[in-house]
């Protein structure tokens, strides 16, 4: 898809770390962590329920999703450096 249609924007939803990761390397334009989400609208009607502010679980939420995808670009970044370096030993 991503050949056919190069400025098309592919969003695509990954049950797990390897999964985003593959579908990043596909040539998703973003990838969105299922289990994550779905974690964070729990934990998130947990908090209301409780009487938390409103602000308080919006930011809470936006600081747990900051953390994961980061781990997630970081994860992307160090699986693209294996590969590149098992293409550069395979060239020797």
């Amino acid at each position: 898809l991503r050949q056919a249609y190069p400025m098309v924007h592919i969003v695509a939803r990954g049950r797990d770390l390897a999964d985003l990761v593959r579908l990043a390397k596909a040539g998703a334009s973003a990838v969105v962590p299922e289990a994550l989400e779905a974690s964070l609208q729990l934990g998130a009607t947990v908090l209301r329920l409780t009487g938390t502010p409103g602000d308080e679980i919006d930011r809470t939420l936006a600081d747990f999703r900051r953390q994961d995808y980061a781990a997630l670009d970081e994860r992307q970044s160090a699986s693209e450096d294996d590969e590149n370096s098992a293409k550069r030993g395979a060239g020797d």
